[in-house]
C-alpha cells in the first residue's frame, strides 16, 4: 500500500477510495491481524480526509505525516490514540539545518507527539540522498539523547 495523497490531499476522491481501494485494504489489514501483524502503509500527503478511513480499515501505522502538509502536534491530538504515527522531520532541515536546529526539531516532536506513546521519529519521507548525513545523525542521536520514556 503507497502513496494515496498528494501535499493538497487525496489523489483521487475520498469516495472512490472508499468504492475501490479500501475494502483491500481491510482484507489486508485483516491477514496482517489474524497472523499477529501490524499493518503499516507508507503514503506521504495530506491524509486528513482519510484517516479515519485508514484507521476504521484496521490500519496500525502510518508512514510519514509530512510537515509540509500536516502538523504532527495536530495529527497526534485527533488520531493519535488511534494510531502509531511516524515522521515529521522535515526533508529540507535534514538537507539545510544546522545540527542544532535538527535537534531542538526532534525535542519538540518528541515533546508533542511522543507522550501516551504511539509515535515514532523519523523523516518527513524517505531520507533522501541530498540530506546531509550529519543532520540524519544529529536527528538520530536526539531522539536517542532525548526520546527515552517517560518523555520530559
Amino acid at each position: 500500500m503507497d502513496d494515496i495523497a498528494f501535499g493538497t490531499g487525496p489523489m483521487i476522491s475520498p469516495a472512490a477510495l472508499q468504492k475501490h481501494v479500501f475494502h483491500w485494504y481491510k482484507k489486508v489489514a485483516d491477514k496482517c491481524h489474524d497472523h499477529n501483524r501490524i499493518f503499516l502503509m507508507h503514503s506521504d500527503g495530506d491524509l486528513s480526509m482519510l484517516m479515519d478511513d485508514l484507521i476504521a480499515m484496521g490500519l496500525d501505522v502510518i508512514q510519514p505525516i509530512d510537515p509540509s502538509c500536516m502538523d504532527m502536534t495536530q495529527v497526534k491530538k485527533r488520531w493519535g490514540d488511534r494510531i502509531c504515527l511516524i515522521g515529521n522531520v522535515s526533508n529540507e532541515l535534514l538537507r539545510s539545518a544546522s545540527t542544532q536546529e535538527i535537534e531542538a526539531r526532534v525535542k519538540e516532536l518528541l515533546r508533542d507527539a511522543a507522550p501516551g506513546g504511539g509515535f515514532c521519529l523519523g523523516s518527513g519521507n524517505s531520507v533522501p540522498n541530498w540530506a546531509k548525513f550529519e543532520n540524519y545523525m544529529a536527528m538520530r542521536g536526539a531522539c536517542l539523547k532525548h526520546g527515552a520514556y517517560p518523555i520530559f
